[in-house]
């Protein structure tokens, strides 16, 4: 994690409070919902231009094949969105940022200003016309091999600055183990239908 990352270089939103919170108070968080919610009003809190946070994550199991969590600004938090097995031939995951992650492993972003291009991601083209200007997806790998992924979405003229984007992939770092602890617990829970 870069050190320039946690330092606000002047008009943007400040990183260190959010990591901050994050180690002390986040990683006790046993709800990877609950972690999610809590991470978006930090972020926001701090100044960061989110309008949509999601978190989201393989799962691999015999009844789950993926989980996430979206919280969106002005709405209730999207709880337990799981994908049953199968995933990977469902048109909503077919061609979309978290297939690209889960494949290359690699950051996806895409302006989602002036237009989006015609072949994007039908995911893509909603949120453009819900006001969105910036889609950044971010992956998160996990110690036994899964991956996982942090989703940021803004509706600031202009998308997300070098500098946003720079802060959120130190925070994808850092919350990656915090969200790995809290998501196996969690869908331990869910597997064994508890």
């Amino acid at each position: 994690m870069g050190a320039e990352a946690l330092v606000d270089a002047g008009g943007g939103w400040a990183l260190a409070p959010v990591l901050l919170w994050l180690f002390r108070e986040g990683r006790f968080l046993a709800d990877p919902n609950d972690l999610t919610r809590a991470l978006a009003l930090r972020l926001v809190e701090a100044g960061a231009p989110l309008v949509r946070l999601r978190l989201s994550l393989r799962a691999d199991g015999p009844r789950l094949a993926g989980w996430a969590a979206v919280w969106t600004r002005g709405q209730p938090l999207d709880r337990d969105r799981v994908a049953r097995a199968g995933l990977q031939r469902l048109p909503a995951y077919i061609g979309s940022p978290l297939e690209h992650i889960d494949r290359t492993g690699t950051a996806f972003r895409l302006r989602l200003e002036p237009a989006v291009p015609a072949a994007a991601h039908p995911l893509l083209h909603r949120l453009a016309a819900q006001g969105a200007t910036d889609y950044l997806a971010l992956p998160m790998p996990f110690a036994d091999g899964r991956m996982a992924s942090l989703v940021a979405v803004t509706d600031r003229c202009g998308g997300f600055h070098p500098d946003d984007i720079g802060k959120l992939e130190a925070l994808a770092e850092a919350l990656s183990p915090v969200l790995e602890a809290a998501a196996a617990r969690h869908l331990a829970r869910m597997q064994g239908g508890a």
